[in-house]
């Protein structure tokens, strides 16, 4: 149906099968630096369970515990590993954070890359939020074609 090609980190570009433009997006931040992995604590972790993607102009206390999610990092890397076929996760980095998730991108030992989301506590079950997300990209499939 179509492919992804991403440039530098500042350009995404999905065409379709004939090769038309269907979405270009540009993102003008600076990729964050690799964290290594072996030996961390979770105090070494603390960005990757906090709130990081912007501000709140009204009661930003309660809009920052909302979407705190402390999860297990070495087993998020370990699942990712094995779900890919590596043998342990050399880099973890959060790419992104919206309203809903925090996204990361795990890079393993032999260079293979899986990427990770972890919905933030405030947005629901998380099971009707997977699922509302497969039927959004099944729809704009459906478009596509």
């Amino acid at each position: 149906m179509f492919r992804t090609l991403t440039f530098a980190w500042s350009r995404c570009v999905i065409r379709a099968k004939d090769n038309s433009l269907l979405l270009q997006h540009f993102c003008y931040s600076t990729p964050p630096s690799c964290r290594l992995m072996s030996g961390a604590s979770d105090a070494d972790h603390e960005d990757f369970f906090r709130y990081t993607g912007g501000r709140w102009l009204w009661n930003e206390s309660m809009q920052l515990r909302n979407r705190y999610k402390r999860f297990d990092v070495a087993e998020l890397q370990r699942i990712a590993a094995r779900s890919v076929g590596s043998r342990t996760c050399s880099c973890m980095i959060k790419l992104a954070e919206g309203g809903s998730n925090k996204v990361f991108r795990l890079t393993m030992d032999d260079g293979t890359t899986a990427i990770a989301r972890i919905p933030h506590p405030n947005m629901g079950p998380p099971f009707k939020t997977t699922a509302s997300e497969v039927a959004t990209m099944d729809f704009v499939r459906l478009l596509m074609v």
